[in-house]
């Protein structure tokens, strides 16, 4: 069985309490860091979930392109489709982040040359 529990919006001790009990009847756990940052350290968490997160994490090398399918279709029919660029005000460097530390990095905006680029990627490794 496949269960997506959310963590809530401030920090691991909002997941809720039923989301808590299936996680803990879980015999693997994986924490998804790419669409938000979790805003405690790991020990905040219970010792499955540092550790599926330690081994499972895969921060800021994935990138997401399943949303190229509905730009190409909206291109058939002749639409636009507006991409909104990542934006990465406060987020921790996946070293403080896995030692608890509250430093963050600097504010980073994608430029449309990175959005252009990360779609050209996309495109070419689709033709493969």
């Amino acid at each position: 069985m496949l269960y997506l529990i959310g963590l809530g919006l401030g920090d691991a001790k909002d997941i809720t309490v039923k989301g808590l009990e299936i996680v803990r009847r879980c015999s693997r756990v994986y924490l998804e860091a790419y669409t938000s940052v979790l805003t405690v350290g790991k020990e905040a968490l219970s010792y499955d979930m540092q550790r599926s997160y330690s081994e499972n994490s895969k921060v800021d090398t994935w990138r997401p392109e399943s949303f190229i399918d509905k730009v190409k279709k909206n291109r058939q029919n002749g639409l636009h489709t507006l991409c909104l660029l990542d934006i990465k005000v406060k987020e921790q460097s996946l070293e403080n982040l896995i030692k608890g530390r509250k430093i963050y990095e600097p504010p980073r905006y994608m430029r449309v040359n990175q959005a252009a680029q990360q779609l050209l990627e996309i495109v070419q490794n689709q033709r493969i």
